[in-house]
């Protein structure tokens, strides 16, 4: 698959989300040092967090890459997410009731926004 654009702004989404989740896991600790209430619904929002946040790896990213080159042009691009993080295989769709800048997972639901040159 070519248009690189939109390869680079998907892994761009991916190293976003593990700045998110690290914020996400140090508000939870802080929550967690602080209150003794609901500790064990803290610890397992923090658990599934930092199993999230560890499958997003250089080794994992690269590995996307190289699977979105092996895809021809005509192909639907994969989520970044589901990729990294699930180890699944989900195409994204373009949204055609929005612009061509907007895509929606298949598999997640997520939306993604990438600004395109000539989009």
């Amino acid at each position: 698959m070519e248009n690189f654009e939109l390869l680079s702004e998907l892994v761009k989404i991916i190293e976003e989300k593990k700045i998110i989740l690290n914020g996400d896991l140090a508000s939870l600790y802080k929550k967690q040092a602080e209150s003794s209430v609901n500790q064990k619904q803290i610890s397992d929002k923090i658990s599934a967090i930092e199993a999230e946040a560890a499958s997003i790896t250089k080794e994992r990213i690269e590995k996307y890459k190289t699977f979105w080159h092996s895809l021809s042009s005509d192909h639907a691009p994969p989520c970044p997410l589901c990729f990294v993080i699930k180890g699944r295989h989900s195409d994204l769709q373009a949204e055609p009731r929005m612009t061509k800048e907007h895509f929606r997972c298949r598999e997640c639901k997520m939306w993604f926004h990438i600004p395109l040159p000539g989009a």
